[in-house]
């Protein structure tokens, strides 16, 4: 049982993964080894831009690292740390998968990210 549902949450990551790459915008979850519970983004947007976007269309996620403490600045240092830019490390998203958690409301959760990032995209000419 436990060994399905982990299969089961391992295929939704691998389905928002693969939108996401498709639509241009950065996973940076490792490809190998990934756990399936977590799925970490970055886009163009800061991240509490984003956050609270999500958060007004009934989406929750994270921002930044889950190595932080909250503390300003932290979060970023951490994906620095890890080799990338400051502009993936500001616009770090992450996304936290569960038993619980609904195909359908995922694949939503990743349409409205990519429509928030190409409205900001065509607002800002990126």
């Amino acid at each position: 049982m436990v060994q399905i549902i982990l299969n089961d949450i391992l295929d939704l990551n691998l389905k928002l993964r693969e939108i996401f790459i498709n639509n241009n915008i950065k996973v940076l979850s490792p490809a190998n080894n990934i756990t399936g519970y977590v799925l970490t983004i970055t886009t163009p947007l800061p991240s509490e831009v984003l956050t609270r976007m999500l958060s007004d269309e009934g989406f929750a996620v994270s921002s930044g690292s889950a190595c932080s403490n909250n503390a300003k600045g932290k979060s970023e240092n951490v994906i620095l740390a890890l080799g990338y830019t400051p502009q993936d490390a500001k616009g770090t998203i992450r996304i936290s998968f569960s038993p619980e958690s609904d195909e359908k409301i995922a694949l939503e959760l990743a349409q409205t990210i990519i429509k928030k990032v190409n409205e900001f995209k065509w607002r800002n000419y990126i």
